[in-house]
């Protein structure tokens, strides 16, 4: 069972359509790399028309080229390609996730790759959807697209990884910038990566480089992370020798950096299973029965419960009501008031 994290570009879509764009609209598919859906539809409505009808085409056709004309596509697709010539079709369960800037270009190809991969080799890919405000046109927007992803794939392939899949992360494609954060993802995460030379068929498969985490440091400032993801703690109230490189600023608010939340997931993922979270809030007291029925729990059951204590902090403290938290209140109850899952 295997869990394979690619990022893509938009090479696939740029190698197949250059010379038609070049001929019917004077630039490169480069030129619209950016472009949103809407900015395209409204700003180049021939051009966005003309993507639609061929990436329809596209998604038909490539069902039809042989491996040796696919390669030539995109580094992406060669990767696996390769991969998968050395190692075996999928067998048994095997899940990919797709990283792709959320742009017009970007959703079109992890459609394109999407369809490709369920109809070649029968996987099952867990997101259809670029990562939201992944762009490059605004860094504020950028950064914290970026911590998103970390949180999200951090804790995707550590939760695969536990249930016995081998992690591996295909870096060939993608953004420069994306790939250099990922690298570092992947040395906490992953069991391996791919990589590929454009020119050469040489698959490199680089294993899992150690890198250990400051536990204590961690440790140390626990409900100072818990703070910066809830949101309750401004700039001004942050210790001042705490790490820069963990932290993103806007205005007086703080959030985590993607390096900060890589690391910040990573150490969470294995604390909440073993303690139990503080109330970080005087309005929240637990008690001695409470205390007890925790250490009776599993790792994962104590994980599960120390994420719906964060999400009623939350609640509790700004009024949000979290899907996975559902607080409401009971009726006619004769002991409990509210209800939270």
């Amino acid at each position: 069972m295997r869990y394979i994290l690619t990022t893509c570009g938009i090479s696939l879509i740029k190698n197949l359509l250059e010379n038609d764009v070049q001929n019917k609209f004077g630039k490169s598919v480069y030129y619209f790399s950016n472009f949103s859906d809407e900015k395209l539809k409204v700003n180049h409505p021939s051009v966005y028309a003309f993507f639609e009808e061929k990436i329809e085409e596209i998604k038909n056709s490539i069902m039809e080229l042989e491996d040796k004309d696919l390669k030539k596509l995109s580094a992406e697709l060669k990767t696996l390609l390769l991969f998968y010539s050395q190692y075996g079709n999928p067998e048994g369960r095997e899940v990919h996730s797709l990283i792709a800037s959320d742009t017009y270009l970007g959703k079109k190809t992890l459609e394109i790759l999407s369809d490709f991969l369920k109809n070649r080799f029968a996987v099952s890919i867990l997101n259809t959807e670029p990562v939201k405000d992944l762009t490059t046109l605004d860094l504020d927007r950028f950064n914290i697209a970026l911590s998103d992803m970390a949180k999200e794939v951090t804790e995707q392939a550590l939760d695969y990884k536990k249930s016995g899949y081998e992690v591996i992360f295909n870096l060939s494609g993608g953004f420069k910038s994306v790939n250099n954060f990922l690298q570092i993802l992947a040395s906490l995460v992953a069991d391996k990566s791919l990589y590929v030379f454009e020119t050469s068929d040489t698959l490199l498969i680089i294993p899992k480089i150690p890198i250990r985490i400051d536990e204590e440091f961690f440790k140390k400032n626990k409900d100072i992370f818990r703070k910066i993801k809830l949101g309750l703690i401004t700039l001004e109230d942050l210790p001042s020798d705490f790490p820069e490189s963990l932290i993103f600023k806007l205005g007086f608010e703080v959030t985590l950096s993607p390096y900060g939340e890589v690391l910040w997931s990573t150490f969470k993922y294995n604390v909440y299973r073993t303690e139990l979270n503080t109330p970080l809030i005087d309005r929240i007291v637990y008690s001695e029965i409470f205390k007890k029925q925790f250490e009776k729990l599993g790792a994962e059951e104590k994980y599960q419960l120390n994420k719906t204590i964060d999400d009623f902090i939350m609640f509790v403290t700004t009024g949000k009501n979290p899907r996975s938290l559902r607080f409401h209140w009971l009726r006619n109850h004769d002991k409990y008031d509210a209800e939270i899952y």
